[in-house]
């Protein structure tokens, strides 16, 4: 079922005391995430409240402009990757905590348990489940219900490929254009004579993302605009984040991503608590 994204301010998640002590590791780590995601998201509404960008314009020789670009002026710091890391870490590493109280709960240790996800159902049934062989049977059962590999439950897979990739080097955000659009006073776009609409018009660039940590990166768009020399131009411009090139998420949006494995866990979390914790 594909998951709408999460309006964090608008769906009450648990952010309690913990009563279920056998699930403080849990509950605790996702907490920790729901912390980090709030913050995250109040910077960016800032951020973008800001208008950290501006849209240069490059004239042709009779002074006429012919193409505009964009550009990011205040770059994203250094910490929200790092923020971003903490985040999908603190999420997987909730999952395993679990697996860890179910092995408690069925009178064994923690040695070589946690919570398997895998790139193959054929390798999460192979290799995966036999991590979890100190839980009981029905909890098992309820990890092989969730398909948590490739092909199965997605979200739980980009939660664990993400977090593979943090141990190694820091997520870096890159930036998705998600809208631009203008209005003119005079000129031409395609068909669209602007001396007789003055309707917004959406423009698509020719390469979909820019590094927004590259205070210098410009975008171009595509050259089919015509204005008069002393036109008055104004944009619309919307922004979001999305996952680099180092990742297999590329040009996903971030928060997108995040809050969806938010709302995951803490289903998976609420769902395995009833099921095996609640005496």
């Amino acid at each position: 079922m594909k998951r709408k994204d999460i309006d964090l301010k608008n769906l009450e998640f648990r952010k309690t005391v913990i009563s279920n002590r056998e699930l403080a590791g849990s509950f605790g780590k996702y907490n920790r995430a729901l912390e980090h995601i709030s913050s995250l998201d109040d910077w960016f509404e800032t951020w973008v409240a800001g208008k950290p960008w501006d849209v240069p314009v490059e004239l042709d020789e009779s002074g006429v402009p012919k193409r505009f670009y964009f550009q990011i002026t205040e770059p994203i710091p250094d910490w929200v990757g790092l923020v971003i890391g903490d985040i999908i870490h603190n999420l997987r590493c909730s999952l395993d905590h679990l697996a860890v109280a179910a092995s408690r709960k069925n009178g064994n240790n923690e040695r070589d348990v946690y919570f398997p996800i895998n790139a193959q159902e054929e390798k999460f049934l192979k290799d995966g489940l036999p991590k979890l062989r100190k839980c009981s049977k029905s909890f098992i059962e309820f990890v092989k219900e969730l398909k948590p590999y490739k092909g199965g439950n997605e979200v739980l897979y980009d939660l664990h490929q993400l977090d593979i990739i943090d141990k190694h080097r820091m997520l870096v955000p890159v930036g998705a254009i998600a809208k631009i659009r203008f209005r003119a006073n005079a000129g031409n776009y395609g068909p669209i004579d602007f001396s007789k609409s003055q309707e917004f018009v959406e423009v698509r660039a020719k390469n979909e993302f820019a590094a927004l940590k590259d205070g210098d990166t410009l975008l171009s768009f595509e050259n089919t605009t015509w204005f008069p020399e002393n036109t008055e131009v104004e944009t619309e411009i919307s922004l979001s984040l999305s996952f680099g090139v180092e990742t297999h998420l590329f040009g996903r949006i971030v928060s997108s991503v995040l809050h969806n494995s938010l709302k995951e866990v803490y289903e998976l979390l609420s769902e395995a608590e009833r099921r095996f914790f609640s005496e």
